[in-house]
C-alpha cells in the first residue's frame, strides 16, 4: 500500500483496521478471519500508537474461533 509509505504510520494503521472491517463485511459470513497471532500484532501496534483499549479490541470478532 502506498499509504503505508507516504502517510503517517498511525493513519496507515487506521486505514488497515478500516479495510479489515470492510473485508469482513464483503465476504460471505465468517469467511474472513484473523489468527490469534495476527490479532496480537494488531494489539501491539495499537499500543505502540497509544490508542485506547477499544480501537483494536473492536476487531476481536475477526479472530477465528478456537484460536
Amino acid at each position: 500500500m502506498d499509504c503505508a509509505q507516504s502517510c503517517a504510520p498511525d493513519l496507515a494503521f487506521r486505514l488497515l483496521l478500516s479495510t479489515l472491517h470492510g473485508s469482513w463485511l464483503s465476504e460471505p459470513y465468517g469467511a474472513f478471519r484473523l489468527s490469534a497471532d495476527q490479532y496480537g500484532r494488531l494489539e501491539r501496534l495499537g499500543s505502540a500508537f497509544r490508542y485506547g483499549e477499544f480501537v483494536v479490541s473492536d476487531y476481536k470478532y475477526l479472530v477465528a474461533e478456537g484460536e
